[in-house]
């Protein structure tokens, strides 16, 4: 599994020579390090408002729903689902990051059991799971 996506730009001749000469003056060792760094520390400014965001999404609970996420990689495990199967409960599930869906976890029982779903990022598991997943993100 991959840490990192590709992700394609267009910048500014002199944007781009700005970053060329700080990479020649060995402040990074190459454009994509200037890029990556520059994301990180402008991501930084906000991370406020996404954990703000995090904790609004969660701040209306139901009884016969469980909310599951947060920021970074959020781990799905099928003793989770069954548990929720067992009390009648259904997820309600918000991650910033990574949701890593244990390969266990049944189509049928990800269906029971999965209510709502927003993912800012990527889904990885069972190829079945992971299509419906990615449908009921589509909605």
């Amino acid at each position: 599994m991959s840490k990192t996506q590709k992700l394609t730009i267009t910048l500014g001749n002199l944007d781009l020579a700005k970053i060329d000469l700080l990479v020649d003056m060995q402040s990074y060792s190459s454009r994509s390090d200037f890029i990556r760094d520059a994301v990180r520390n402008h991501l930084k400014s906000f991370e406020p408002d996404i954990k703000a965001f995090v904790e609004a999404e969660h701040a209306f609970k139901e009884k016969e729903v469980a909310e599951i996420g947060g920021i970074g990689v959020i781990a799905l495990k099928r003793d989770d689902l069954l548990y929720l199967k067992e009390k009648q409960m259904k997820a309600d599930i918000m991650v910033v990051g990574l949701l890593a869906v244990s390969k266990d976890i049944e189509l049928e029982l990800a269906k029971e059991t999965i209510r709502n779903i927003k993912v800012y990022g990527s889904i990885r598991g069972g190829k079945k799971v992971v299509a419906l997943l990615e449908e009921m993100r589509k909605k």
